[in-house]
C-alpha cells in the first residue's frame, strides 16, 4: 500500500497530536457531512493499517527525541538550583517543576505542540 496525499496528511496531523477524528476531517474534508461515528470508524480502520501506524511513529520519533532532550535540561537545571549556595526563589523552582509536567509532555502524551521550543524559551516563561 502506497500512502496517498490524504494518508500523509492524516499521519502528519496525528503526529502533531490531533485526534483521529480531527485528523480524518483535515485529511478528508469531504467527510464533514458524515456522522461522527462513521468518521471515527473510518479513522480507526485507517490507523489499524501497518503503513499508517509506521508513518505516524516515524513522524513522532524526532519530536520525542527533542522532548526528551529538553526534559533532561530542565531536570539538570533543577539539580543545579538544588546544589547552589545562592537562595533561589521558590517560585522559580516550582515553575521549573511544573514545566516538566505540563509544558514538556511525556513520550506517551501526544502533546507535541512545544517540540520546536528551546530550553531557553521555557526559561523565558519564568521571567
Amino acid at each position: 500500500m502506497n500512502l496517498t496525499e490524504a494518508h500523509k496528511n492524516y499521519c502528519q496531523n496525528r503526529a502533531l497530536g490531533k485526534s483521529q477524528y480531527e485528523s480524518m476531517l483535515i485529511a478528508y474534508p469531504q467527510r464533514k457531512k458524515w456522522k461522527r461515528n462513521s468518521i471515527d470508524c473510518a479513522a480507526a480502520k485507517l490507523e489499524a493499517k501497518a503503513k499508517i501506524k509506521q508513518r505516524i511513529e516515524e513522524l513522532r520519533k524526532p519530536a520525542e527525541d527533542v522532548l526528551e532532550a529538553n526534559r533532561t535540561k530542565i531536570i539538570q537545571k533543577l539539580v543545579d538550583i538544588g546544589l547552589t549556595e545562592k537562595k533561589v526563589p521558590t517560585t522559580t523552582v516550582t515553575a521549573l517543576t511544573k514545566l516538566i509536567d505540563k509544558i514538556l509532555p511525556t513520550k506517551n502524551d501526544n502533546k507535541n505542540e512545544n517540540t520546536n521550543k528551546t530550553f531557553e524559551d521555557f526559561l523565558g516563561l519564568l521571567k
